[in-house]
């Protein structure tokens, strides 16, 4: 019995998830924090700073215990904690890397991203929209690909990022999570209305199972509170009829209070 039960819930939870779930079908660049997509317009100006400051700053790399990441949308920002040269490149940037030593000030900083390179890729695979950036470090093409998914608990988070430094061209990836691409593809009534179905449905066919296998009834004795059921179309029709019964002893009594006047 708990099987079937299982089996039944978890159909119902999957299609509720399917009808609510949505992945983009394309992924259009409006400006460099900014794309449109057929659920809506995500927009990332909305975490960016103006302060010459990344919104995200010092993200770790997922595998390089030295190497960090910072980046800001929109926005462009200059990394000053080196001086400007050969080992730091990240002036009027997006991304920036930083490959550390012992102290900050003797740290590399890699541009790995400008404002005016941003495209905005759409993924066929998995529905998703990824940020590109392209920059340079000395003779070095570098790309950050930044993911952006839907999160209705973070205003934003960046996670640790991916380092591919093995080709002629350094990639670095990573994954926005952010509210500001989440889009609601139903109304509230018609999810609560899908919500008050599949719990009906949960409700019938437990109670169906149950009824069948634990108490052995048949016939209509396995429908979950039958006596009730069979009685709520009689029960509607005298709440209807008082309802307008009560309704015209109104309406009646002020017409003969008019009278009375």
């Amino acid at each position: 019995m708990y099987t079937s039960y299982s089996q039944v819930l978890r159909v119902l939870v999957l299609c509720f998830l399917l009808v609510t779930c949505r992945t983009f079908e394309y992924c259009k660049k409006i400006d460099a924090a900014k794309c449109e997509t057929d659920e809506g317009t995500i927009d990332l100006w909305k975490l960016a700073r103006s302060d010459g400051q990344p919104k995200f700053k010092d993200i770790p790399d997922n595998k390089v215990s030295n190497q960090y990441y910072s980046f800001n949308p929109g926005k462009s920002w200059s990394d000053t904690r080196r001086q400007t040269g050969d080992f730091n490149s990240c002036q009027n940037i997006a991304a920036c890397m930083r490959y550390s030593s012992s102290s900050a000030g003797d740290s590399i900083y890699a541009n790995i991203g400008t404002q005016s390179s941003v495209d905005f890729i759409h993924n066929p695979s998995d529905g998703t929209c990824t940020m590109s950036l392209k920059g340079q470090y000395l003779s070095t093409n570098t790309k950050t690909l930044i993911t952006i998914i839907c999160n209705e608990e973070e205003e934003g988070k960046l996670d640790l990022f991916v380092a591919d430094e093995r080709s002629g061209s350094w990639t670095y990836t990573s994954t926005l999570q952010t509210k500001h691409a989440c889009f609601s593809p139903l109304s509230i009534g018609s999810i609560i209305l899908i919500t008050f179905v599949s719990v009906v449905v949960v409700y019938f066919v437990a109670g169906i199972v149950f009824n069948k296998f634990k108490r052995g009834a048949s016939g209509k004795d396995i429908c979950p509170n039958y006596g009730f059921w069979s009685d709520l179309p009689f029960l509607v029709k005298d709440g209807i009829v008082f309802s307008v019964q009560t309704c015209r002893s109104k309406v009646s009594g002020r017409k003969e209070d008019y009278a009375s006047i």
